[in-house]
């Protein structure tokens, strides 16, 4: 990404340091210590993940431009990456989609993926299909259909249960059942 050197430093510190502050509108929060890896929602995961990613961009930048037999070194790159982030790659879940490959059962062979070819679901979305299609959107339009019919659902039957709350024959008949009637003893309503 380009960052200068100075930045690189301080990103570095606060990493190795046991604690750190951040500066929110120019008032520093109170310190906290800085663990290995950012858990799940936290709002500094994808930029991070998006940090971690581009360095695998240019270790394999860095590799096609030196022409080693780079189709055999993707799959030590994918490792030492791994090593250095911390992150998982499960190879067995992997396969490679070639573009534009004359030999793609060659390079599936060398890497030890099994091969895939598009259009191919990703995170519910098929890559490679025509976006013209209305077969293309019709799942995920049918993924938003269903939810928002449970909403509606779950919206109308607060209103419902709101009206009935409110109406004055269901309150008349609860305070019926937990107040009992008044009893005159001796003149005095008890």
């Amino acid at each position: 990404m380009g960052f200068e050197h100075k930045w690189r430093a301080w990103v570095m510190e606060f990493v190795t340091t046991a604690s750190m502050s951040l500066l929110i509108n120019g008032s520093p929060s109170k310190p906290f210590k800085m663990e290995r890896d950012l858990r799940e929602g936290n709002p500094l995961s994808p930029f991070l993940f998006v940090l971690v990613v581009d360095v695998l961009h240019r270790i394999i930048r860095e590799a096609i431009r030196k022409r080693q037999e780079t189709i055999k070194n993707y799959k030590r790159l994918l490792r030492c990456f791994e090593l250095m982030s911390g992150l998982m790659i499960n190879f067995d879940k992997s396969s490679l989609i070639p573009i534009n490959c004359d030999e793609p059962q060659r390079m599936c062979n060398l890497l030890g993926y099994k091969g895939d070819t598009l259009p191919v679901k990703y995170l519910g979305i098929s890559l490679g299909a025509n976006p013209r299609l209305v077969k293309t959107w019709k799942p995920i339009l049918d993924k938003v259909d269903e939810k928002l019919s449970l909403w509606k659902a779950k919206v109308l039957q607060e209103e419902m249960l709101r009206e009935e709350v409110t109406s004055y024959d269901f309150t008349k008949t609860i305070w019926k059942g937990l107040v009992p009637p008044r009893v005159e003893l001796y003149g005095v309503f008890g």
